[in-house]
């Protein structure tokens, strides 16, 4: 989102950003739209940090042991980081395309947004829901990596699934090691 106080100076920010930013350029009206945007932003980073803390509470309310929570989170990073390479690799020798690993991380953390769906399964004693849940939810995550590939990078569709079937067994596989 950008913005200036003139025209004139909104023309010039938006002629810079375009050639930095590839994902899009919006030019609101005004600069109290902007910031207005920017406290969105910040609001919900803090709604994200007082919710993990919430959670933290109840983990040790009910005695849960946070090493496993963090061993788990420890284990997805590796196997999305691991992901991420495989990604850039097809993308830059398979595909010939320029992959910057900016753009590929920015893709990543906003396709995961949808695994925050998953925190039900907690509370969820049925294992046949929370299997339900948790693949829905890595489907929904792997569907918005992908439209995000297709985007940013112009993929066609069969690219787009070679990648993410290569981002999923090769993480997988590799990670798990």
């Amino acid at each position: 989102i950008t913005s200036a106080s003139n025209n004139l100076a909104l023309k010039k920010i938006n002629y810079i950003y375009k050639k930095i930013i590839k994902a899009g350029i919006y030019p609101v009206e005004n600069i109290k739209i902007a910031e207005a945007a920017k406290v969105i932003e910040n609001s919900q980073r803090d709604l994200n940090v007082a919710f993990i803390n919430e959670l933290s509470i109840i983990f040790i309310q009910q005695d849960s042991t946070t090493t496993l929570l963090f061993s788990s989170i420890a284990t997805t990073t590796v196997t999305s980081l691991i992901g991420l390479v495989i990604c850039f690799l097809i993308l830059k020798f398979l595909f010939r395309k320029e992959p910057r690993p900016i753009d590929l991380i920015i893709i990543s953390f906003f396709s995961s947004a949808p695994g925050l769906l998953v925190f039900p399964v907690l509370f969820i004693s049925d294992t046949f829901i929370q299997a339900i849940l948790v693949l829905v939810t890595s489907l929904y995550a792997l569907v918005a990596f992908g439209s995000g590939l297709k985007q940013v990078y112009l993929l066609r569709n069969i690219e787009v699934i070679l990648v993410i079937i290569a981002l999923t067994f090769g993480g997988s596989i590799l990670g798990g090691f």
